[in-house]
């Protein structure tokens, strides 16, 4: 694939079999990057694949609100935000409406998840959000931060495909991704699901693209791109490279 298009794995680290079907396609050319979440059970599991396939540089940090244990104190005394039992739970409702207590806690947050990649030797080379909560704008303000706080580490564009949301969805699109690209940090120009492109066969030759996975096994072992559909039911993941391989051949 070119060098302008990223194909990113999401949820490295969610748990043993998904850890198994981002390093088979590591391997097998499908994916250049993965974004690995701190809060779930196989996060250090998925660490140590990192070590082990020689991968450092390519895994950035999939920030999680929503789902998953806590790895900070502050935020457990919001239940808007965490359970008693310290299960991250925030909603985008919530995450629109944060006071500024609530803006503390999710600071510092988004940093200890961060120290937590660092502790296992792992530095994020990029940042997203599971769920896309940095689409909410506070969360958005909180990362550009911790982005210059760590080396301007980019970050994930919204979803700005054509024919992609809403037309409100598409306006808030421009005013999101114009602040990330006036500070620099922007991970793309382009952002857009895999089926995006294969729903459109659009394909941009000069700008740089980066296309989101979810990389699963099925029940046979197969690896199933399970972004849309549970991993039963999801497409192959490499019929689906391969119908981009065809569309990038295109004229």
């Amino acid at each position: 694939m070119p060098p302008e298009l990223i194909i990113n794995a999401d949820d490295f680290g969610a748990s043993a079999p998904i850890n198994k079907a981002i390093i088979l396609a590591f391997q097998q050319g499908w994916i250049h990057s993965a974004s690995i979440m701190p809060t779930m059970p196989a996060f250090g599991e998925a660490c140590a694949l990192v070590g082990a396939h020689r991968l450092s540089g390519r895994i950035g940090l999939h920030l999680s609100l929503t789902l998953g244990k806590a790895l900070s104190a502050g935020i457990r005394r919001y239940p808007r935000l965490c359970t008693p039992a310290g299960q991250l739970c925030a909603t985008r409702r919530a995450l629109w409406r944060l006071t500024a207590a609530e803006r503390l806690a999710v600071a510092e947050e988004v940093e200890a998840q961060y120290q937590a990649c660092l502790a296992q030797g792992v530095v994020p080379a990029h940042v997203d959000t599971h769920q896309h909560a940095h689409y909410c704008w506070p969360v958005g303000s909180i990362l550009l931060r911790l982005a210059r706080q760590h080396d301007a580490v980019p970050i994930r564009l919204y979803r700005n495909w054509p024919g992609a949301g809403s037309l409100f969805q598409g306006l808030y699109a421009r005013m999101f991704n114009r602040r990330l690209v006036a500070s620099g940090l922007a991970r793309s120009e382009w952002f857009a699901h895999l089926d995006d492109i294969l729903r459109t066969r659009l394909l941009p030759r000069q700008h740089r693209l980066e296309i989101m996975t979810h990389p699963d096994l099925d029940a046979r072992g197969a690896v199933v791109d399970g972004a849309r559909a549970p991993a039963e039911t999801a497409p192959r993941f490499d019929q689906q490279i391969e119908a981009l391989r065809h569309l990038r051949e295109q004229p």
